[in-house]
């Protein structure tokens, strides 16, 4: 066995050294015209030299003796077939590892800091340098000593190799979420055992048998392979490690004082689609830090109902443990453990699977919000508008920003708006030809604000009823607070040139509207009250070049008389992010990365009492921005994290301490 495997590398020897004497006449045909680099060096050897140079050599190592007549002394030979096929392979191995490590190490020889190949693994993203190297030319090797029992071994080779990973490269996402560490030794396992069973079944190699032997035995591993692969998909779905939990989000879910948060963590089980590409969402106890997962993996938390009955989400479509697009998810939180419903009518509805889910399998569907506790609003992407077969283009220019908005291209994707309703289906309420299209809901009035580059438009989600607000050109438009039952917007217009004018509007609930030209432009409402309270940043006057510190106004507003009183003012740098207090909270947080009005530029919160007006800093627990959200009156959910770890804590507003409830990986997002 040994001399017969001197042998097949012997032969192979030669061929070997003349394809590394190929690699080095490339890097000096390369650095001849002055084009000697990693990344063009890679492309060459890599990207086409050594895999067809593999392909092409494992593909004759059977196939080669048939044609040269040698195959029968060679089965003559006093070892089994096994131990033949075996040499056959190992050489194979030893020839394609070599070959790519040779080309490695040449490749290292001109950027020694490039551990992975960066212009190979663009194509095929997420493959380190080790899989690269090794698991790559392994599988080529298979592949080749599969094909090489077949008829046409080196064409069925390229065959192969094109379906399998052009097949990868056909299914959205795949090629990014698919965990390589587990496919590549399935698909090793699967070439490899039904090559070994084509050449012991095969005879002399020449007759149908081969072909029987090793096509059948590669359905056979194919659907064992994919089944383990499925079981390992199902298993992954619930079964997380804690420790490796790498929170990213606490889930802004509107006014929703649910404590949730969102993150990734591998399972504990082998996951055959990587743990970075999956994000699930957990419901945190404030009390201990225990989370418990709220639905499969691959949901992200986006809006939750107002009874805090439901949740909506985006969650991952996958096919036997494959991503293929996304899902419009609806959970049901009492069924799953995560809430009470406030009320027994809706365990009524209907609508929902065993797990307490309701699946909308539409592609690019955007969930917007609950207009009641039973309905959803969202938006989907449907096919393409006949109406629209030229460009346009919309350009709005804000400071030094210039946006540009293409609303159409030899026909546009329709947007539409649409409702689930939870027992009942859903159905379409209006549709828009753009693609900029941005829909929200406007909860004090119930209209939903639509606005691309061109238009903005309340649609009612009751009756459907459209009302275009009279803007010349609007390329941007937002909600920005609510007073009792009137929701607030502002709209910018682009004028000429530069210039932008800003105009308020107040959007009742019968859709009527009011110019609301003494509002400041830069206000952010915050509360519903009577007298609401209003965060406005100071517009600096045309002309002046803004500093890197902005002043900030806290006042209280009288809508009736168009009165205005400020309470405080404060530097900060110029983005605020203000925590929605829930009713009946008494402070008002909010958080900014550079206060400068106690004692130099900090990092926190600062806790604002409207009825005091004192304004305290709290300190950030660690050195890096943290974010928050209410979870009751006077509780808020903390999360931040340091150099090693992501920290979760919850903040009594009464006191100013932070209790650290929770401690895990860091986020690498």
């Amino acid at each position: 066995m040994i001399t017969l495997l001197l042998k097949e590398m012997r032969e192979l020897f030669w061929h070997f050294l003349l394809l590394v004497l190929f690699g080095l006449a490339s890097m000096c045909f390369l650095a001849w015209f002055k084009a000697l680099d990693s990344g063009a060096l890679s492309i060459l050897l890599f990207g086409f030299s050594c895999p067809i140079f593999i392909m092409i050599y494992s593909s004759q190592m059977v196939s080669g003796e048939v044609m040269r007549g040698t195959f029968p002394f060679l089965a003559t030979l006093p070892l089994s077939r096994h131990r033949i096929w075996l040499i056959k392979a190992v050489s194979c191995l030893f020839f394609a590892i070599g070959l790519s490590l040779v080309y490695g190490l040449m490749i290292w020889s001109i950027s020694p800091e490039m551990v992975v190949l960066r212009s190979y693994t663009q194509w095929i993203p997420q493959v380190t340098g080790l899989s690269l190297l090794l698991g790559l030319p392994v599988l080529l090797a298979a592949i080749g000593m599969f094909a090489t029992m077949m008829p046409a071994s080196t064409i069925v080779t390229f065959l192969i190799v094109a379906a399998l990973f052009g097949s990868m490269l056909l299914i959205p996402y795949v090629n990014q979420a698919l965990n390589y560490s587990i496919a590549l030794p399935l698909f090793i396992a699967i070439f490899f055992t039904s090559s070994r069973q084509a050449f012991i079944k095969g005879e002399l190699m020449d007759s149908w048998r081969p072909c029987f032997w090793g096509v059948g035995t590669l359905i056979i591993a194919g659907l064992l392979a994919l089944g383990l692969w499925m079981c390992l998909d199902l298993a992954a779905d619930h079964d997380f490690v804690p420790t490796g939990l790498r929170i990213h989000d606490l889930g802004t879910l509107g006014n929703s004082t649910l404590p949730i948060l969102s993150g990734n963590a591998p399972s504990a089980w082998y996951d055959p689609i990587r743990d970075s590409y999956i994000i699930r969402t957990f419901m945190i106890d404030p009390q201990t830090g225990a989370t418990r997962q709220i639905g499969p993996r691959g949901c992200a938390p986006v809006v939750v109902s107002p009874d805090n009955r439901y949740l909506a989400a985006y969650a991952l479509r996958r096919r036997a443990g494959l991503v293929t697009g996304s899902n419009l998810l609806i959970i049901d939180l009492a069924k799953t453990g995560g809430s009470t419903p406030n009320s027994a009518e809706s365990h009524s509805k209907s609508g929902f699977n065993d797990n307490g889910m309701v699946v909308i399998e539409e592609d690019d569907t955007n969930p917007i919000a609950f207009i009641d506790r039973d309905r959803l609003l969202y938006r989907r992407t449907a096919g393409l508008s006949p109406s629209l077969r030229f460009s346009e283009f919309c350009f709005a220019e804000v400071g030094s920003y210039m946006y540009k908005s293409q609303q159409a291209a030899n026909g546009s994707r329709i947007s539409e708006l649409c409702i689930a309703e939870i027992g009942s289906g859903t159905r379409v309420l209006d549709s828009f030809e753009s693609l900029a299209t941005k829909m929200e809901y406007l909860p004090a009035a119930g209209w939903v604000l639509v606005s691309d580059c061109k238009t903005v438009v309340l649609v009612n989600p009751q009756t459907g009823e459209r009302h275009h607000l009279p803007t010349a050109v609007a390329f941007n438009a937002w909600p920005i607070g609510q007073i009792a039952s009137m929701s607030l917007i502002q709209c910018e217009r682009h004028l000429t040139g530069s210039q932008t004018e800003i105009v308020s509007y107040g959007v009742t609930s019968d859709g009527a509207l009011a110019t609301l030209s003494w509002l400041a432009p830069g206000t952010v409402w915050i509360g519903d009250e009577p007298k609401p309270l209003a965060l406005v940043k100071e517009i600096p006057a045309p002309g002046i070049i803004p500093s890197s510190r902005t002043l900030f106004n806290i006042v209280r507003l009288d809508p009736q008389t168009h009165a205005s009183e400020t309470l405080t003012a404060f530097l900060a740098s110029e983005y605020i992010y203000v925590c929605p207090p829930v009713p009946g909270s008494r402070y008002l947080m909010l958080q900014c990365a550079g206060f400068v009005n106690f004692g130099g530029s900090q990092t926190g919160t600062l806790r604002f009492d409207p009825q005091t007006s004192q304004k305290d800093m709290l300190p950030s627990p660690v050195h890096s921005f943290i974010s928050l959200r209410a979870i009751d009156r006077d509780r808020y959910l903390a999360r931040g994290s340091d150099d090693e770890k992501s920290l979760v804590w919850i903040l009594d507003a009464t006191t100013g301490k932070y209790r650290q409830i929770l401690e895990s990986q860091k986020s690498f997002y």
